[in-house]
């Protein structure tokens, strides 16, 4: 019985075994074919195909686990980056403020026949009208309009990622507001804006906020300040501003400004159309428009004669201003220089808080006769130009004065698009100006005129704003020149 017994299992095992073996090369074989079939997931499903045929025979598996490994095509799927998402995240079937009161109502009106219903939407919304807004799109959709449809769901339309960006600027909103507005996931909004804000920069700033006038184009400037307050040989009014931002994370007391506030500085220079030749922004809100205005390379250009106007150019045919100098006699520490009479060089008008130069006017601390009174209202009323620049922009964009922005570098970004779209509104938009009101800085003038700037008067001293050599002498003769003296 034992002998019968041995050769039965004798007998038995070889068939045993053979099952085995065919059993073990079943994960091999679904690993090859995995192989062949290049789907992305090929590392999971052999490794859960082998995991199987573990409990089969141990040695198939550590075979097909040696193959696996050895195919770099396998593991491709696995070790691949995660692809960036795209603007996708919208909720399904709800319809916001984008859908609602801009492409169904807004067009509903311009359709009956009143356009201007329309464009008093977008102007509220977006500080833009239609056309201006369709404008900006042709301008950034390079930078904006990067998305494609997939067989999952169709992308955010560029234009609504542009509207959340302009309303942004606008109004100043936090990211959550913006996502509960126009109905897409706050992460998106902040794609949204990134990248708005990179195509603004690299498409927009350019063309609206281009490189100062020179040669011919200084013309027009000046003889735009002429006719605002009969300044001759002006070409522009600078001053500075804040650009408001909420407590940095490092250094935040060097952005700590005399208004009481954390905020980066903004000087710029306009026209008499109140549109931006020249802004630097960036600067610490504690140092001063002086500092700014001194350490600038517009005024290396300025001092260059870079800004000069045509040697044969003669405004309005007349002939231009020149500086007789009576001359000096030699001093024990000082040589003699003779009488001479010179042209006088175009010039740039601001405050008290800069230095007076041959570059920069500014009015008499305390005019004395009617030529020096002739002479600083002019200068009042050119400066104003500067103030009411700074008030629509602010006015525009609620962002310079109301945001959520602790990151310096960031705000500098949004002020340079600011000013940008501000010259763009100013071109394009002038005729709704009257729904954002006009700032009128002329009390802000007639209390500075006793030569005091605000963080001065503040601390209760003047300003240390010593003249340059040569620039009383300028001053008196443009003030004479004005007088018809």
């Amino acid at each position: 019985a034992a002998r019968a017994n041995r050769s039965t299992l004798t007998s038995a095992s070889p068939s045993q075994s053979q099952r085995t073996m065919h059993l073990g090369l079943l994960p091999l074989l679904a690993a090859i074919w995995l192989h062949q079939t290049h789907s992305t997931y090929l590392f999971m499903s052999a490794t859960a195909v082998m995991g199987l045929a573990l409990q089969l025979n141990f040695l198939s598996f550590g075979v097909a686990a040696m193959f696996v490994a050895s195919q770099p095509t396998l593991l491709r799927g696995y070790r691949a980056p995660r692809r960036p998402r795209r603007f996708h995240s919208t909720y399904e079937g709800v319809e916001a403020v984008w859908e609602t009161v801009v492409v169904r109502i807004a067009e509903q009106l311009a359709a009956q026949g009143m356009p201007d219903k329309r464009d008093e939407i977008y102007l509220k919304l977006f500080r833009v009208d239609k056309a201006a807004f369709e404008e900006l799109y042709g301008l950034a959709a390079p930078g904006i309009d990067t998305q494609r449809a997939t067989n999952a769901r169709q992308p955010i339309p560029a234009r609504k990622r542009m509207a959340i960006f302009l309303c942004w600027l606008a109004h100043g909103h936090k990211q959550d507001q913006l996502a509960f507005m126009f109905a897409v996931s706050q992460p998106v909004v902040s794609k949204i804006l990134k990248q708005c804000r990179k195509a603004f920069l690299e498409h927009v700033v350019p063309v609206w906020l281009p490189t100062p006038p020179t040669g011919g184009m200084l013309l027009d400037v000046e003889a735009g300040f002429h006719a605002e307050a009969g300044l001759p040989l002006c070409v522009g009014a600078v001053d500075g501003t804040f650009f408001h931002i909420n407590r940095p994370l490092q250094w935040a007391q060097s952005y700590w400004c005399y208004k009481r506030h954390y905020g980066i500085m903004v000087l710029a220079c306009c026209t008499s159309q109140l549109k931006f030749t020249w802004v630097a922004c960036g600067d610490a809100g504690s140092v001063g428009d002086a500092h700014v205005w001194n350490t600038s390379v517009f005024k290396q250009h300025l001092l260059a004669g870079t800004f000069d106007l045509p040697e044969a150019a003669q405004p309005r045919g007349e002939a231009l201003p020149h500086l007789q100098y009576p001359g000096r006699e030699a001093g024990p520490r000082r040589a003699a220089v003779p009488p001479y009479t010179r042209p006088l060089h175009t010039y740039m008008v601001a405050d008290s808080a800069f230095a007076l130069d041959e570059r920069v006017m500014k009015c008499y601390d305390a005019a004395v006769g009617h030529v020096q009174d002739r002479f600083n209202h002019a200068v009042i009323r050119t400066r104003r130009v500067i103030e009411n620049a700074f008030g629509h922009l602010k006015m525009r964009w609620n962002i310079c004065f109301t945001n959520h922005i602790t990151d310096p570098a960031l705000a500098t970004d949004v002020a340079y698009i600011c000013c940008a779209l501000h010259n763009f509104c100013e071109e394009r938009c002038t005729e709704h100006i009257g729904m954002l009101g006009t700032v009128h800085a002329a009390v802000k003038d007639m209390a500075r005129m006793a030569g005091h700037s605000d963080a001065a008067r503040r601390a209760g001293r003047r300003t240390r704003a010593i003249p340059t050599p040569h620039a009383t002498e300028v001053r008196d003769a443009l003030a004479r020149y004005m007088a018809g003296v």
